[in-house]
């Protein structure tokens, strides 16, 4: 799966429906082992509990997200 290539930046929300954003984020991780993979932000509603860089993202946020916050993660991480 190539999906450096296909995405920069994905806002992966912890808290959803069938699969959280944790798992998925596992799976996004072994699926682009070896490759520069995309960053992944955490989006939660709550100050995190978990260690979010030990699972695989490069940041978080706490949801609602400003445009301004938003606006810095996108310079922080992509330039």
């Amino acid at each position: 799966m190539h999906m450096a290539h296909q995405y920069a930046l994905i806002l992966m929300d912890i808290n959803m429906p069938v699969m959280d954003g944790c798992e998925a984020t596992k799976i996004i991780r072994q699926k682009c082992a070896g490759e520069d993979g995309p960053y992944i932000v955490a989006v939660s509603a709550q100050n995190p509990e978990n260690n979010f860089s030990e699972i695989g993202f490069d940041e978080w946020v706490v949801k609602p997200i400003t445009k301004n916050k938003l606006k810095e993660l996108v310079d922080l991480l992509i330039g």
